[in-house]
Order: structure tokens, then C-alpha cells, then sequence
């Protein structure tokens, strides 16, 4: 699904969260977001990974550990609600051993 796609369905459906695999990225942001969603990435010229908060009330909380170009692991909140998610891109050409093997347990 396209970008622009993505986003026109979360403001229809008022979608909370997206978790985005091969994201369409420019400088370092997501392209056609709307700008008052908060997005993740993983500091890389091209992230596999990324997620987007379309709430202002959702609290995010990054491990910076578990960030890197196929994966970003987040801890978000509203409330007394708290979850954990985690985005891992699995490209065919990489072992998910060494994938799973830079999640740090925490």
C-alpha cells in the first residue's frame, strides 16, 4: 500500500497505530504521513522499518537497543495500558537467527 494510501485509510478508520515495513522514506521521514503523527525510525539512510503514532494521548517509549535497519521495538502506553511492539523485517536473504539474536530481552 502506497504512502499516500496509508494514510488517507488511518485518518478514515482513525487508526491509532501503523507498523510500516519497507517504508517509503526521505531525509530521515516518512513521506505523506501527516505531520502531527509521530513516526520511528531506525537511524539508516533506507529503514526497512517503521512506525507510525497517529495519537497525541499514546506515550512511546523507544529501545534504543532494538533499533537498528530491520528492526524497532517499542514500548507504547495510553493510561494504564501498556504494550510492547516489535517490527521486524525478515528479508529473505538474512538469517532470522541473526535477527532474533540482536533483540535484547528486556
Amino acid at each position: 500500500m502506497a504512502s499516500s494510501e496509508i494514510r488517507h485509510y488511518c485518518e478514515k478508520e482513525d487508526v491509532d497505530i501503523v507498523s510500516m515495513q519497507e517504508p517509503y522514506t526521505y531525509k530521515g521521514k516518512l513521506i505523506t504521513m501527516p505531520l502531527e503523527a509521530v513516526t520511528i525510525l531506525p537511524e539508516d539512510s533506507c529503514p526497512m522499518v517503521a512506525v507510525m503514532v497517529h495519537k497525541k494521548d499514546i506515550k512511546t517509549l523507544v529501545y534504543l537497543r532494538n533499533v537498528y535497519k530491520w528492526t524497532i521495538c517499542l514500548e507504547m502506553s495510553r493510561g494504564n495500558h501498556k504494550i510492547v511492539i516489535v517490527n521486524i523485517y525478515c528479508q529473505f536473504f538474512l538469517s532470522r537467527d541473526v535477527l532474533y539474536k540482536n533483540l535484547i530481552i528486556f
